[in-house]
């Protein structure tokens, strides 16, 4: 698949003008495993994701506050984070 047909098919613009995929869950998660189908091709940005173990968690800060609202495994890690520094 040509890169400008991924685009088309697969990806929006947000309001930070960032390329993010146009469908909740990605379509390229299994859901009954809830694994990548795609993982060794997939950009860096999702094979980190969901970026907890960013060497300087403070930098992302707005980015992992955005992946709360959207992700619920990323909000119980958060959660778990507030736990173990006991916030």
């Amino acid at each position: 698949m040509k890169a400008a047909d991924f685009e088309a098919r697969y990806l929006r613009v947000d309001e930070d003008g960032d390329w993010v995929m146009n469908s909740l869950p990605c379509p390229f998660l299994a859901l009954d495993t809830n694994k990548c189908t795609i993982y060794e091709y997939a950009p860096k940005a999702c094979r980190q994701f969901p970026h907890t173990d960013h060497p300087n968690m403070k930098s992302i800060l707005p980015l992992t506050e955005t992946n709360v609202r959207h992700c619920p495994a990323v909000y119980e890690m958060v959660e778990r984070m507030k736990l173990s520094a006991d916030i």
